[in-house]
This record gives structure tokens, sequence and C-alpha cells, in this order.
């Protein structure tokens, strides 16, 4: 059995003020697969190549952003190419058939609502408390001695409890799709500016308990689909020049994140596999408040592998009468 891969992007920034979302992407890709989507993007060179961008240069990528504003090296081609060029990619990403996840965190204050991001922090804070407390007193010391240095020395990032909804959602999705083996995880070095610390966590499942125990049901506690195998097991960090998954990542999370800034965007409505209509809430599955949802914490997948959370929130809109705002 070949190994499989997931690549790892985000758009927006949490602490930046014009941002009104932050969106986190995963692809995942069999051997194959990354085989094919390389020949394709190799193949798009060619064509950017032919509108007279340094395409073969070493460290020239697809970013999707540039594409977009038409700077860097799209400066000067027109929009009319530039917007064939990302339609071109998107069909890469149809073609090879690669699953993606999506996570999208709105910010406080912004359209659609007061997003509830701290809430859900806060959830899954008090989770790993509740975890912590059924462990015996060696095991926890031994816990509360070892992790908090690895927490400074790694990093964690301000969205590092969404990156485990990212990945979780990933995880789960591979197995729903036949994607199951040794998986390796591969990030934009961006990413883990927000999302750090979880090269700790992957370690942690991979460990003996109890540290295993916390980062697994943490994971699992805020996921609607039961709990497969973790497969998701080492996380390296690339230059997304030197990554093609990374560039398809970047796309998919960059073209949701620009309707979220601007749902009128034609453009991007025309290009983006996920527009803002296909998402749906992330649901509330602590004891108690099953039923409800994260506002403004919203998740998309690719191949859509049965609709409870979309028809929950259904259920919920009819019973609230609220309406989720779409482009």
């Amino acid at each position: 059995m070949g190994r499989f891969f997931v690549y790892a992007d985000s758009s927006g920034q949490i602490d930046y003020s014009q941002d009104k979302a932050v969106v986190l992407a995963t692809i995942a890709a069999s051997e194959s697969q990354v085989a094919e989507f390389t020949k394709r993007m190799e193949m798009l060179r060619k064509v950017a190549a032919d509108l007279g961008v340094d395409s073969y240069r070493a460290d020239f990528e697809f970013h999707t952003y540039e594409l977009f504003n038409g700077i860097g090296d799209w400066r000067g081609v027109s929009e009319k190419d530039r917007l064939r060029v990302l339609s071109k990619i998107r069909e890469i990403i149809q073609n090879t058939k690669v699953p993606y996840a999506v996570v999208v965190i709105q910010k406080p204050g912004t359209v659609g609502g007061q997003s509830s991001y701290k809430e859900f922090d806060h959830d899954v804070k008090e989770h790993k408390e509740e975890t912590l407390t059924k462990w015996q007193g060696g095991e926890r010391q031994s816990w509360e001695q070892r992790v908090p240095n690895d927490m400074k020395r790694k990093g964690f990032g301000p969205l590092k409890h969404f990156t485990g909804v990212l990945f979780g959602y990933t995880n789960a999705l591979m197995h729903r799709v036949g994607l199951v083996g040794e998986t390796k995880v591969i990030v934009d070095e961006q990413f883990l500016k927000q999302a750090g610390g979880w090269d700790l966590l992957f370690q942690m499942l991979q460990s003996d308990l109890p540290e295993r125990v916390l980062a697994e049901t943490t994971i699992c506690k805020f996921l609607k689909w039961p709990h497969s195998t973790w497969q998701l097991k080492d996380l390296t960090q690339e230059k997304s020049h030197s990554c093609y998954g990374i560039q398809l990542a970047d796309f998919v999370a960059h073209t949701t994140w620009r309707l979220q800034q601007k749902p009128s965007d034609r453009s991007a409505a025309q290009i983006a596999l996920v527009n803002n209509r296909g998402l749906f809430p992330l649901p509330k599955t602590l004891k108690g408040i099953e039923g409800a949802f994260y506002e403004g914490i919203y998740v998309n997948y690719y191949p859509p592998i049965g609709l409870p959370e979309r028809m929950m929130w259904t259920l919920f809109k009819k019973g609230r009468r609220k309406k989720m705002w779409h482009r």
C-alpha cells in the first residue's frame, strides 16, 4: 500500500483588522494523485510562460492571491488570462479528485454576526481540563511537567484548536473515501505561525497514554463523525514554491477567504470550489448543548459523504428562523 499525503495552508490573519475571516484548508492525496496533479501543474507552467511569466524560475509558485490581484509574477498579465490560469488550477483539483476540507473562522463584528471562536477555544480548554482530572496524580504531574516547556519551545499559534478540527475532519474524510494508511502532513511555513504546535500534538498522537488520549479525544470531541483510527503521522513544513500540494491548498483557502471578504466578488464566485452558501456551521457536541452551533465558525468538505450537519442546520434555522448569509 502506498503512502498518502495531506497538504495544509491558510488565508487571512486572525490579528489583522482588515481580514473578516481566517480560512484553514487541507487537500489529501494518494501517491498516484500527487503524481497526476504534479504533471498537470508542470503543464500549467508552460501556459504561464506563454503569458510572459518567468514560471521556470526556481522560486516561482502559483500564488492565488497574486493571481487574483495581478501582482508579483503576474503584474502586467490581463485579468482574463489570470482568471483562465485560476480556472485551470480549479480543474486540476477537480480532475484529480483530491478530497479537501475547509474551516472558516469569522472574526467578531464582521458580516455574519458575532464569531464564537473564543467560545470554541474555551470549550476545548475545558474539555482538556475535564480529561486531565480523570487521570491519576502521577500521570497528570508527568504531563504538566513536560508539556508546558514543549509548548513554549514549539510556539502554539492562536488557532491551534481549529487546526485540530481541520485535521480531524481530514482524517475522517480520508477514511470515508478509502485513503487509508500512513499519511504525511506537509504545511506551508506561514500556516504554522497561526496554527503552530501541531508538530508536538502529532508526536502525542503516536505516544503512549496519557498524552495520546488528551490529543485524540480533544480532536474527536468536536466532530460529528464516528472516530476513525488516527493516521496523520509526520508533520513537516515546506516553502510553498517547492510544493504543488501546498499551492493547491492555498487555492482552496484563498478563494474561500476571498468570498468571505467580498461575497459579491463575481470572479471569485466563478473560480472558488467552496462558496458561502456551501458552508455549514460547526455543531456543538458537548453534553447539554447538542443541536446548537458555533456562530461564525463554518466547515465544508469534499466529496460530500452525507449531510448530517446540513440537515441539523436546516432544522435549526426553521426553529429559530435564522438564515446563514451567502453570496
